[in-house]
């Protein structure tokens, strides 16, 4: 949310809340439902609730890096003009 505000001035903030969300779900996906088919067997799936949460924190990681980047780049810009 708090990378959302960040980029709430940036003029493609809805392509980048759609691709966010699509790529959260295309890997969320992959980890529910190829569990048989790129790990090993998992008997209690805490295999696949640990590789969700450290998913969800990478990605959560990553968007605000970005957010931060593209944040300070448009002050910069902005400045500029």
């Amino acid at each position: 949310m708090f990378s959302i505000y960040l980029l709430s001035y940036w003029k493609y903030i809805f392509w980048y809340a759609f691709f966010n969300i699509l790529v959260i779900v295309i890997y969320f996906s992959v980890i529910i439902f190829g569990d048989s088919f790129f790990w090993n067997e998992d008997l209690f799936g805490l295999g696949m609730i640990f590789r969700l949460i450290f998913a969800f924190i990478t990605h959560t990681i990553i968007g605000f890096i970005f957010a931060l980047y593209k944040s300070f780049k448009l002050r910069e810009d902005e400045k500029s003009t």
